[in-house]
């Protein structure tokens, strides 16, 4: 008779009391809903309702009261499972500027002692789990980026020990950039190891000329000692690894710090990568030669160059053979 549904009746109901998205903001990476309700201290008695009026399809404003009647009641409990098992949700928003997900997941966790409640544990969700996730995925990332490089150099350098060479000097590359991200008082985040998978791949590219070089200079001049060819290819490639290196970190460093325009979301990446390359191209320029001089030592080693020793009856030795 006055036009109405039970679903105009709910929904107008709905919005008074748990409210209205009106309108979604986004505030850097996170999306802020605004809400509109009625305050919660207006709810608390049963005259509240004699207040709310639903407007009909003819747009007449119909008073609650005219259309349903109140009475008190038990309302219906509500349990909340995970996998089968009751389970109680902790959710909260977080300030990231004072205080990581992780943080605030650990201090919930070390505020209860479950050994005093058998059968109930911990599951941490949101973001703290993506996080974790996020990391995982990062370092079967870093193991497959390694394993593309070494064979990728494999097939370059047609051998299966020179790779090793340019895959040694990757640590040292990590431990600048854990130790820069100290100075810096950053963590290590998904952004940041991102960063250092760029690293790995400028730095096994430095690297890479560099080898090449010194091996060319091996095979066009084999009358000439090693170690003067390993020099003169660390000379010939020193200005084009140190110039290169110079404006990458050059064009890296303002992102890093946000001169000319702050990102960040992605200043740790340029961090990374900026001073990873700052400290690994001295060592590129410096360990690389040193450990194919001793590499090319090694491979002259060779099992007939061994003295081999064989016993009289009265165990004393009567021969030394070696091919010199």
């Amino acid at each position: 008779r006055l036009g109405l549904s039970v679903l105009d009746v709910t929904n107008t109901l709905r919005m008074a009391v748990d409210g209205l998205t009106a309108t979604t903001v986004r505030y850097d990476e996170d999306d802020t809903d605004f809400r509109i309700q009625i305050k919660k201290d207006k709810y608390k008695n049963t005259t509240f309702f004699d207040d709310i009026y639903i407007a009909n399809p003819q747009k007449r404003l119909i008073p609650l009261k005219e259309v349903v009647s109140l009475k008190e009641g038990q309302s219906q409990s509500v349990f909340y499972h995970y996998d089968g098992e009751k389970a109680v949700s902790i959710t909260s928003d977080l300030d990231k500027e004072k205080l990581s997900p992780k943080n605030a997941t650990n201090m919930i966790i070390n505020n209860f002692d479950l050994s005093k409640y058998p059968g109930m544990s911990f599951i941490v969700g949101g973001e703290s789990e993506e996080t974790q996730e996020s990391i995982n995925d990062l370092l079967r990332t870093l193991i497959l980026a390694l394993l593309g490089i070494y064979f990728l150099l494999v097939i370059l350098f047609n051998s299966y020990t020179q790779p090793f060479l340019i895959i040694f000097i990757l640590p040292f590359s990590i431990l600048s950039v854990v130790i820069i991200l100290g100075i810096h008082n950053q963590p290590i985040a998904f952004i940041s190891g991102i960063g250092l998978i760029g690293l790995m791949g400028v730095v096994v590219n430095d690297a890479l000329v560099l080898l090449y070089r010194i091996n060319k200079l091996i095979a066009t001049k084999p009358e000439v000692p090693i170690l003067d060819n390993i020099i003169e290819g660390t000379k010939s490639r020193l200005r084009p690894i140190v110039l290169t290196s110079l404006t990458t970190i050059a064009g890296l460093l303002p992102l890093a710090y946000g001169i000319g325009g702050a990102d960040p979301f992605i200043a740790p990446m340029g961090l990374v990568l900026g001073y990873g390359l700052f400290f690994a191209t001295p060592i590129i320029v410096i360990l690389l030669p040193c450990l194919y001089s001793i590499y090319h030592d090694f491979k002259k080693i060779n099992l007939v160059n061994i003295l081999f020793f064989k016993k009289r009856n009265d165990d004393t030795i009567i021969t030394n053979i070696s091919n010199d």
